[in-house]
């Protein structure tokens, strides 16, 4: 079974004298062709943002929230070594992603179910 996955920006919120983005909201929808699943979330900015408003991408917007979610992620493993930032970006979207590809699973091969056998 193959999942492919989308990662969207649903909105942004802005400072409207400045243009600075402050906040990210974002979903991210999966599919194996038969079963779906999709996710929601939003992340806040720090810090300078050096691209003005009107120049963002979408692209440029996600990169922000994986870099966001990955900054949430230890940055040394358990001997001590630093894990980079890539790494740990790879990791934060194999987390999220993985998520998904197990709501799709159980859809696809139920563990669970509710009802009455009357």
């Amino acid at each position: 079974m193959s999942i492919s996955y989308t990662w969207g920006i649903a909105n942004l919120d802005r400072e409207t004298a400045t243009g600075k983005v402050n906040t990210v909201h974002y979903t991210i929808s999966a599919t194996d062709g038969t079963y779906n699943s999709s996710a929601y979330g939003s992340v806040g900015l720090n810090g300078d943002i050096a691209i003005p408003y009107g120049d963002l991408t979408e692209e440029i917007c996600i990169g922000w929230v994986q870099n966001a979610l990955a900054a949430n992620l230890p940055t040394e493993d358990a001997d001590g070594n630093p894990i980079t930032m890539d790494a740990r970006r790879t990791d934060a979207i194999n987390r999220v992603e993985s998520a998904l590809a197990v709501q799709i699973t159980e859809q696809a091969a139920p563990t669970q179910a509710t009802g009455k056998p009357w």
